[in-house]
């Protein structure tokens, strides 16, 4: 069969092998908190505690070929192996390999041998091969005794010993594996361990039946709910349980070193500097993790959740020990006891690290991370789930790129596997801090509306006393969710301090629109919220003109609209259908709104480092009604800022690949065109001229520029010839995305924009012209001189300032 493992023949050189470490993260912090410890040389500096643990499992690995380890979820079971075990393990001449039975696309051979190459890969003077009498055999290994007979592993001239470190074994059990594929498994899995297979028929001359069993040591590590699940592999297995190690929590002692340690670690590859714990700050954390409630009591227990440990812990680094100087130079910050807030603030710490992640993100973007972590990535059970990285895309709404800074901000972890990338919540135990967050979130909106409804009942009381005191009539009934037919308006009146409840339930594949137009200006709010209660946010600010919010349906059931504000006024609102037009890149697509059809939608794919222009061009007499509005990849939306002319341009971020939507809407029928195109970014710095051309082909020019913290500066478009005449615009858009037209024309001079200097970053220059022209872009410093009410200044203005 064709050699599938070696990565290269085994060297013939004598020279002394190169040890094998893996690469530190260099600025890594010293405590990771929900994600486990690594394999990394900084990890395993940091990792403390488990001093007894790594001493019981390593003894173990070596003295038995089949182990297991089995613990509770999240009590550390893949930090023990990673940043405990592995190192000793290659010490002593052998190479762990850590291996997932993740992905049921794949056969569980296949992926043993694909993480095993990739294994090799990353390790430092290490070559698998085989035996040389099967070295040149052909055929694709089809069982698991076929991918590891006469494997064999070196270290310069050191024949390794393989040490298979099967992680998260109940995922065999528990994801979509067929009955088939899993049966087989076990079958060759006990074959493996047994060392004892019978001659395939037909195989009797076969150079790999010939060969020695696998020489492989195998440990399983699985969750202890999960433990039932290895029934069915005893009748191949008899011994699969034999030899078992049972991880508990860290012992009062262990949390302490897992607490002090790290912190005295002085390292320069580390993040932080060295701190300390005070004796209280340590006992104070000691008794809050060691306490659990009994029968409504609190009692101490003898162990402590080490995952609880670390959030706290790395709150501690990231958060206290940066707003608490040294005393000075040579002095250590010491963590106190107030430093924690006592026992409410440690309480605090555990409830709101999913919200304080969470928040990190954009009102919009944080909507579609709570529907994909609250309802994608755990099940009925409180168990997380894995999802593909496409799947999310089309059904969360979430790209890569958020995607990506969940991963960075340890909410989730990336799986590579075969062709794709899956996605998972960072550790077990974080599924239930969602989910509580999840409960609050609905609990307090209850409240809230509760809160609302009970105001409403009380003036509607109030109302039929005073009512039936005049009339004679006792009857009255409470406010009822109204539902709302598609496409059909509902006039409504804001009740006094109170809200207007709507229901309707989209149909499949459409996209709908839900408008809140008032009469007059009024201080009203539009909320929009799907069947599990997570918020969709109106797209425009309360206060304008009208409110809308696009609803793609995610989840089946009646979305809920409500209405409320301070003063009563009468409103109409809309579930209307909009048709989505599909836009590629260098498309020109035409679109019309008038008062059947108030808004356009269109959507495309922008692919990353692709700086793209979104332009708006009415047709002639339009006048400036209409407005365009941008929803990029992570669901924030971003507006144009309407210049001369009525056209209007939203600049894409390079860097921001995804799905795209563009709104058009009108309270006036318009008809438009809409134009996606690439456009080319110059870079420029505070004090160059650059010069550019403008035509039909080219109609945007883009430069980007970095500015310092309180720097005013003014950026000047000057057409050439200076007399020239052209229908030419220019717009800066600030860091924060907000952006700002030239309130001066281009016919026949200059158009400046001054930029205050406050807001620090990446600013984008746009020059667009309707007609061919030659120009010049100056980024200058200006000097902000101070004047009050009432003085005289003198000034001079030269061709330098």
């Amino acid at each position: 069969m064709t050699e599938q493992i070696a990565v290269r023949e085994a060297p013939e050189s004598s020279a002394p092998p190169i040890e094998q470490r893996a690469q530190p993260n260099v600025g890594d912090y010293r405590y990771p908190g929900v994600p486990p410890f690594e394999d990394s040389e900084i990890d395993r500096l940091v990792f403390r505690g488990r001093s007894k643990e790594i001493d019981r499992v390593l003894h173990s690995i070596l003295s038995f070929d089949l182990f297991l380890i089995y613990a509770v979820s999240g009590l550390g079971k893949s930090s023990l192996l990673a940043a405990g075990v592995a190192e000793p393990l290659r010490q002593r001449d052998f190479f762990p390999v850590t291996i997932r039975l993740n992905d049921p696309t794949s056969s569980p051979v296949a992926l043993i041998g694909e993480q095993l190459r990739e294994a090799a890969s990353k390790a430092e003077g290490i070559t698998i091969t085989r035996h040389p009498a099967v070295r040149d055999v052909e055929g694709t290994p089809s069982t698991l005794w076929d991918l590891l007979c006469g494997l064999e592993v070196w270290k310069g001239n050191t024949l390794q010993h393989l040490v298979l470190i099967f992680d998260q074994f109940e995922e065999l059990f528990t994801l979509g594996w067929s009955a088939e594929q899993r049966t087989q498994f076990i079958e060759q899995f006990g074959q493996v361990v047994r060392r004892h297979r019978p001659m395939p028929v037909g195989r009797e001359t076969d150079p790999v039946a010939l060969l020695p069993p696998p020489a492989v040591k195998i440990t399983l590590v699985i969750r202890e709910d999960s433990l039932g699940e290895l029934e069915a592999m005893a009748d191949c297995v008899p011994q699969i349980m034999r030899h078992r190690f049972r991880l508990d929590g860290l012992t009062q002692d262990q949390a302490e070193r897992a607490i002090r340690e790290p912190a005295q670690v002085s390292d320069p590859r580390l993040r932080t500097p060295q701190f300390g714990f005070s004796e209280g700050a340590a006992r104070a954390i000691l008794a809050f993790l060691g306490a659990r409630q009994e029968r409504g009591r609190p009692v101490l227990t003898g162990t402590i959740d080490p995952s609880q440990l670390q959030i706290i812990c790395q709150h501690v680094e990231r958060s206290i020990l940066p707003n608490k100087p040294a005393v000075d130079a040579d002095s250590v910050v010491e963590i106190s006891e107030e430093d924690l807030g006592g026992k409410s603030g440690l309480e605090r710490v555990l409830r709101d690290f999913y919200r304080r992640e969470l928040w990190t993100f954009p009102v919009e973007q944080r909507k579609l991370v709570r529907h994909l972590c609250e309802t994608g990535l755990i099940n009925q059970r409180g168990r997380r789930l894995s999802l593909e990285e496409e799947e999310i895309a089309a059904k969360y709404k979430l790209s890569k790129a958020t995607l990506e800074a969940l991963v960075s901000h340890r909410l989730l972890r990336a799986e590579p596997r075969v062709g794709s990338v899956y996605y998972e919540l960072g550790h077990d135990t974080l599924a239930a801090p969602i989910l509580a967050y999840r409960d609050g979130v609905k609990s307090a909106r209850r409240k809230r509306l509760l809160g609302l409804l009970l105001a409403l009942v009380a003036v509607a009381i109030v109302g039929a006393v005073l009512w039936a005191w005049s009339s004679g009539n006792d009857h009255a009934s409470a406010p009822t969710a109204q539902p709302i037919a598609i496409g059909v308006p509902v006039k409504g009146t804001i009740p006094t301090s109170g809200i207007s409840e709507f229901v309707f339930d989209p149909p499949e594949n459409q996209t709908l629109r839900v408008n809140l137009d008032p009469k007059v200006s009024l201080d009203a709010t539009l909320d929009v919220s799907d069947p599990q209660e997570l918020p969709l946010q109106a797209n425009n600010v309360v206060g304008q003109a009208a409110q809308s919010v696009l609803v793609d349906r995610t989840v089946t059931g009646n979305y809920r609209v409500v209405v409320h504000g301070q003063s009563s006024r009468p409103f109409t609102l809309t579930v209307s259908q909009v048709e989505v037009v599909s836009m590629a890149v260098g498309d020109t697509t035409l679109g019309a709104v008038d008062a059947n059809h108030p808004d356009a939608v269109f959507e495309f794919e922008a692919l990353a480092d692709r700086a793209l222009i979104i332009e708006f061009a009415p047709k002639p007499g339009a006048g400036l009604d209409a407005t365009l509005e941008m929803i990029a990849p992570d669901g924030n939306p971003q507006w144009a800022n309407p210049v001369a002319g009525g056209v209007q341009d939203v600049f894409v971020d390079p860097t921001v690949a995804g799905h795209y939507r563009v709104i058009v809407n009108s309270s006036k029928p318009v008809r438009f065109e809409l134009t996606v195109r690439q456009v080319d970014v110059t870079a420029m710095a505070v004090g160059d001229t650059k010069s550019g051309t403008l035509d039909a082909a080219h109609p945007d020019t883009v430069f980007e520029f970095e500015a310092a913290d309180d720097q005013p500066l003014t950026i000047e478009v000057t057409p050439r010839p200076a007399n020239s005449r052209g229908a030419a615009t220019l717009q800066v858009i600030e860091p924060s995305g907000y952006p700002q037209s030239a309130d001066n024309g281009f016919e026949g001079g200059a158009q400046s924009i001054l930029v205050d200097g406050t807001a620090t970053g990446t600013y984008r220059v746009i020059v667009h012209g309707q007609s061919a022209g030659d120009f010049e872009l100056t980024i200058r410093q200006v000097e902000a001189v101070e004047i009050s009410v009432g003085d005289t200044k003198s000034g001079t203005i030269d061709a330098a300032h």
